[in-house]
């Protein structure tokens, strides 16, 4: 028997999928899809980025609770060793990354770090967009006010969220997108 939370996921899944098959656009599909994952944990900051298509660096990002120079800095991000955050080591090792203490975290970069702490972010993981070639191409991110193991963060809802929109990311009308500030969605 299913439980109401998999049937509002897969509700949301049957949403997404509509939104998509109807050309509805990238951006908001998948600011939609954050909501809805925040909706599921309603302590949770969802996000998610996309990679150029060179993998060079992220062509947008998303994360619509969140002011918007969040989102514009995070697009500004290059792909480099060492890694600058969360976001550029699981699209560049594939895998995902937890980060359960921002403010005592020693791996990257401090502008980063500043960057979550002055948002409001304390602790967050990142995990891997896979495309239909098995490259990946962004990553979905939870974050929260305050410090997490790596046990508070929804393995399931990851999973859901990447999927999702791996759907809109790997699809030609987000590519064609004009480069524009994010857009807020809806309350």
């Amino acid at each position: 028997m299913q439980t109401s939370r998999e049937r509002r996921l897969q509700v949301a899944e049957r949403y997404v999928r509509e939104l998509v098959e109807t050309g509805a656009p990238a951006a908001f599909i998948l600011i939609a899809i954050c909501k809805l994952m925040e909706a599921e944990d309603t302590e949770a900051v969802a996000g998610i980025t996309a990679a150029d298509s060179a993998r060079t660096g992220f062509e947008r990002a998303f994360f619509p609770a969140l002011p918007p120079n969040f989102s514009a800095t995070i697009t500004s991000v290059k792909f480099n060793t060492p890694f600058i955050g969360s976001c550029v080591k699981s699209v560049m090792t594939g895998h995902g990354v937890t980060c359960p203490d921002i403010a005592a975290d020693n791996e990257f970069d401090a502008g980063w770090r500043k960057l979550c702490l002055d948002s409001g972010l304390r602790s967050l993981q990142s995990v891997p967009i896979f495309g239909a070639g098995g490259k990946t191409i962004g990553t979905f991110v939870l974050c929260y006010a305050e410090p997490s193991h790596e046990s508070r963060f929804d393995k399931e809802l990851m999973a859901v969220g990447a999927r999702l929109a791996g759907l809109v990311l790997d699809t030609g009308n987000f590519r064609v997108m004009p480069r524009q500030a994010p857009i807020q969605a809806a309350e």
